[in-house]
């Protein structure tokens, strides 16, 4: 997985970032990296990530749901006791 920590919302939104991403500039900016991967790829003879499948959909899953997230990080309660009032209240605080 690749992480993008930045987001381009509201005042950081940038209509033409799509663009500005396909200059030749950039994207052979892309293509070193894909190349210094593919080295290390073939150095290593596997992926260097080996995390199982489990972990590796897991990992995705809290990155892509901010439910799963707050209830992973912020609750230490089973789901046959969760109050949903509170964890609603806990989750805007």
């Amino acid at each position: 997985m690749i992480e993008f920590p930045n987001n381009f919302e509201g005042e950081k939104a940038d209509k033409s970032l799509i663009t500005k991403l396909q200059t030749p500039e950039e994207l052979s900016g892309f293509l070193n990296l894909v190349l210094d991967g593919l080295k290390r790829l073939r150095e290593n003879g596997k992926f260097s990530n080996e995390k199982s499948i489990e972990a590796t959909q897991r990992e995705y899953e809290l990155n892509s749901n901010p439910i799963a997230a707050f209830m992973e990080e912020r609750t230490q309660i089973s789901d046959e006791d969760c109050d949903a009032i509170l964890l609603y209240l806990e989750y805007v605080d």
